[in-house]
């Protein structure tokens, strides 16, 4: 937030009345730094060397070899204001939406001059001081016009950088702060720090609302109390604003209430306080033992939130309020871990909220983003943690809905587990692999199809299959091949087997069928690269069985190819390549009209329609740079064979893998 220095603009108040040539001057320099971008000015040769000297000797302007320039920037805008109410906008005053128009067109001029940073709130301050005008009156009137949101919530911005430096009556304020339209803006959170500014700038203001407010708490932006009640604070004590504060937290009223527990989560408890901070949790504990009030708890959620750096008792009741499975209270909690992860990330308070919020339902991406932000953090310390937590998702979970994956919800997660900690991943997928639980499975599922689409491959983990029976062993490689539909993890997963040790004759026979029966009948491509691979770097053992799986495929092969082909079963010419572009047109209509339809931005946004091309270009600083050929890009995937020849038969196969069981496995 944009504050003003109130001392100097008093001395340049004081200074342009007793020196009105040399505000002139300043105003002249200031125009000119403004119409250049420049920080400096030349000085023309019809100046009066003595209003520079007078202004350089009160510390307003300094002289280099490059000109003259401003010592502040405060002082820089002040001059500046006063040069462009005079040329635009005194004028414009008569025309309040033009006038406000122009103003927020004055505002984002800072992101080519950064200089300018804060002139609108410098002119419209100067606006109130020297012409006397009730900028706040004019506000509500352009707010209930109708523009968009995007304008309500600039103008409120505006409204609360401006709103302590306003010479205006306490009654006026206040009156302009109940008078807000209910919009889709909640104003009380955009002007929370410009009212909280304003207490503390004018208590006498701040008492006066405080007074008001409670005492017709009906008032839809009750939450500003709690702005009045920090900025009373910041200016008195913490002590002297309590009491009023207790007040609250014995009303009746619900609204008074929560705004007294936030209140109360918002102060800046000291050493000498401390005896205020015991009072405020043993109020706290009261509540929450005895009130079950969704919007209350979750008001308590936050407060204890922000308690976490003062009291151990704070962070036990955010373990608590974990427990409770209502979103408004797990996304408080969400936040709570976020913010503090840094600070309590090892302490087993936090590692146990995190654990609770395992049963968040997949819909609060809000929520489930914070996670996703903590579970990142903790890969560095504290994997046995992310594994407890993700294996509680998966068992809390249903797993038939695809976007309850932990793959999609987890993603930077996800990346940083196959990318720092690939080990670990591969040896917690197997033991996934070995449980009984099909949950585990298609997530498994999930998990390969989404690293398989960033061209990553994963293998099982050696030292965890060594440690199994064959039956285990054999239960494993019915599970990848009813789960694992990527034909080349498909090939690296079951190829992994071969790592048990010691060597197993019936495992690398149970491979090479693998191989033969299902993995190289349905992906002779992605089967015969892997292998071929394999011969060349593998192992001795490795390279025995990639030869032999080699051979079945070769011997298929040139069986079929023997074979007669009728020409009745050929696909039409063209065929397979109309419907592929029909699909994808209809695929990309749906998913134009969705996202236009749930998009905020695209339907703030001009819609442009663009002609296709056999080149791109672009505009820059103005300019039209040179044509770039458009390249093609083209996506090829192996089908599996089995699935256009007997599709029935391939999905009892698989399904049969799938809902096999490990005692019904024979171990022949």
């Amino acid at each position: 937030m944009f504050e003003i220095d109130e001392m100097k603009l008093d001395f340049l108040n004081q200074f342009t009345k007793s020196y009105p040539e040399v505000d002139v001057l300043l105003c002249e320099i200031s125009k000119g730094i403004y119409s250049t971008k420049a920080h400096t000015v030349s000085l023309p040769k019809e100046i009066d060397n003595n209003e520079v000297f007078i202004a350089i000797q009160e510390n307003i302007l300094i002289q280099t070899s490059d000109g003259l320039s401003f010592i502040d920037n405060q002082h820089f805008l002040y001059f500046l204001a006063k040069v462009l109410i005079s040329l635009r906008f005194e004028e414009l005053w008569s025309k309040k939406e033009a006038f406000w128009n122009e103003i927020e067109s004055l505002h984002r001029e800072y992101v080519w001059f950064a200089e300018l940073k804060g002139i609108e709130v410098m002119l419209l301050i100067l606006f109130d001081r020297q012409y006397g005008i009730n900028i706040l009156g004019s506000i509500i009137p352009i707010i209930e016009s109708g523009k968009s949101e995007k304008n309500h919530w600039e103008l409120l911005m505006l409204t609360a950088e401006v709103l302590p430096y306003l010479h205006l009556d306490s009654k006026l304020i206040i009156e302009f702060l109940e008078g807000l339209p209910n919009t889709q803006i909640p104003f009380a959170n955009v002007l929370v720090k410009g009212v909280e500014l304003l207490s503390k700038k004018r208590p006498e203001v701040g008492h006066e609302i405080w007074g008001i407010w409670t005492s017709k708490p009906t008032f839809e932006g009750i939450w500003l109390l709690k702005a009045v009640a920090i900025g009373l604070a910041q200016k008195e004590s913490i002590r002297s604003v309590y009491p009023a504060v207790m007040d609250l937290l014995r009303s009746d009223q619900e609204e008074l209430l929560n705004v007294g527990i936030c209140i109360c989560g918002l102060f800046s408890y000291e050493d000498t306080t401390q005896d205020l901070l015991n009072n405020t949790l043993e109020i706290f504990d009261s509540l929450l033992q005895n009130e079950y009030r969704i919007e209350l708890r979750q008001v308590l959620a936050e407060a204890y939130g922000r308690l976490v750096t003062k009291s151990k008792i704070a962070q036990t009741a955010v373990k608590t309020l974990s427990t409770e499975p209502i979103p408004e209270i797990q996304a408080q909690i969400a936040h709570i871990l976020f913010i503090n992860t840094d600070q309590y990330i090892q302490e087993d308070w936090f590692q146990e909220a995190l654990l609770n919020l395992s049963n968040v339902k997949a819909v609060h991406k809000g929520i489930i983003d914070n996670l996703d932000y903590v579970l990142n953090q903790l890969c560095l310390i504290h994997l046995d943690v992310v594994q407890n937590f993700l294996e509680n998702w998966i068992q809390q979970h249903d797993t038939s809905i695809k976007e309850e994956s932990i793959a999609d919800l987890f993603d930077m997660l996800m990346r940083t587990l196959l990318n720092e900690h690939k080990i670990w991943f591969e040896k917690l997928l197997t033991s996934w692999f070995l449980r009984d639980n099909m949950k585990f499975h298609l997530h498994i599922q999930e998990i390969v199809h989404y690293l398989a689409a960033h061209g990553n491959v994963l293998h099982l983990d050696p030292d965890f299959i060594s440690n199994l029976s064959f039956k285990d062993v054999k239960y494993i490689m019915l599970k990848i091949l009813g789960f694992v539909r990527d034909n080349r993890n498909l090939c690296h997963l079951t190829f992994s087997l071969l790592l048990k040790i010691p060597e197993d004759v019936k495992v690398d026979l149970l491979v090479r069928s693998a191989f033969k029966d299902y993995i190289a009948y349905n992906y002779p491509g992605a089967t015969r690269e892997i292998i071929t691979d394999k011969m060349e770097n593998g192992t001795d053992k490795e390279r025995k069985i990639a030869r032999d799986i080699l051979g079945d495929l070769d011997r298929y092969h040139q069986a079929r190819s023997k074979l007669p082909r009728i020409k009745e079963f050929f696909p039409p010419e063209g065929r397979a390549g109309k419907f592929e572009r029909m699909q994808s047109k209809q695929m990309s209509l749906q998913i134009e009209e969705g996202t236009n339809k749930k998009s905020v931005f695209l339907q703030l946004a001009h819609r442009v329609v663009l002609k296709g091309g056999g080149s791109s270009f672009s505009r820059v600083q103005g300019k039209i740079s040179a044509r770039t050929e458009l390249s093609e890009i083209s996506v090829e995937m192996e089908y599996p064979r089995g699935e256009y020849l007997d599709p029935t038969g391939e999905a009892m196969k698989r399904l049969e893998w799938r809902i096999c069981r490990r005692e019904d496995i024979e171990c022949d």
